[in-house]
């Protein structure tokens, strides 16, 4: 089994490292310092780190450096995260060992094959077609799901709501998901549904708006879901959730209820360092998460 060491100061994305890889069959040894990282290091001897450069850069510096001076965990390739890179900070990273350079937010296919590529393996990656957007308004959180079920993004959206919540100090969400446009696939609704299910403390606040025949009898027929309101409209979403006083907000404009409930508002932190787009997408709406 590959051991991966993962330094970061987020204990979100600690927790995402270790669902995401050891899901791929990886041990993941997280650490929240580069002091921690160093004794972890030294201990495990894991076969590849990852490391960010959010953490204290005389923490990264001193970490790498003792690194590079012990001659039994030198050559342990590294992997740097951040959100940009100077050319003289590549070449100063390189000669310590780091291998390879991952802009934030990430994207999960980049860094699957990325990391996969240190063991000569290949990470599973759904090809899938899926389009996928998160938005975000006061503590209203929208799914979008259409073209598709995507197992590998759908594992995101859990996490990408986790670092919204975070980013943006929601503390009593309300999850609206909305799904066009796909074919059946019980298997990775389900799965969906259930991670959005263990967001909120009350599941009372998780709603679906769809039309899609299969999607409402797959919810109907299973008793874990049997409590979730399934919406035909965005009239009956937004009653559901908040009754008169949000049907107040509704009005003939539409570009005004686009702009309340399904978008993201100005004043919101989205980027963070996950990204639900693939390497080679951009994004379909300016909106988009």
């Amino acid at each position: 089994m590959n051991k991966i060491l993962v330094i970061d100061e987020s204990p979100l994305f600690r927790k995402f490292a270790i669902s995401l890889l050891e899901f791929h069959g990886c041990k993941v040894f997280p650490s929240r310092s580069g002091f921690d990282g160093l004794n972890q290091l030294r201990k495990v001897r894991p076969d590849l780190i990852i490391i960010d450069d959010a953490l204290n850069r005389q923490s990264v510096n001193n970490f790498l450096k003792k690194k590079s001076e012990d001659i039994n965990i030198k050559d342990i390739p590294v992997i740097f995260l951040a959100k940009s890179f100077s050319q003289e900070r590549i070449v100063e990273l390189c000669r310590v060992k780091v291998r390879r350079f991952i802009l934030k937010p990430i994207k999960v296919d980049k860094f699957l094959t990325t990391v996969g590529s240190f063991f000569n393996r290949d990470f599973f990656i759904d090809s899938s077609e899926c389009q996928l957007n998160l938005h975000v308004n006061e503590n209203l959180i929208l799914v979008e799901v259409a073209r598709g079920f995507n197992r590998t993004k759908l594992d995101l959206v859990h996490w990408k709501i986790k670092e919204i919540m975070l980013a943006n100090n929601i503390e009593n969400p309300k999850i609206m998901l909305l799904i066009s446009d796909v074919t059946i696939d019980d298997e990775n609704l389900y799965i969906l549904i259930s991670s959005l299910l263990a967001i909120p403390n009350n599941t009372d606040d998780v709603k679906i708006l769809t039309n899609e025949k299969f999607v409402k009898n797959a919810i109907k027929t299973n008793p874990n879901f049997e409590t979730i309101d399934i919406c035909n409209n965005l009239i009956e979403a937004i009653d559901a959730f908040f009754g008169k006083k949000g049907l107040e907000n509704l009005t003939s404009n539409q570009d005004m209820v686009h702009q309340i409930y399904l978008s993201t508002g100005d004043n919101y932190e989205t980027s963070g360092i996950i990204d639900l787009n693939f390497s080679e997408e951009k994004n379909p709406r300016q909106n988009q998460v």
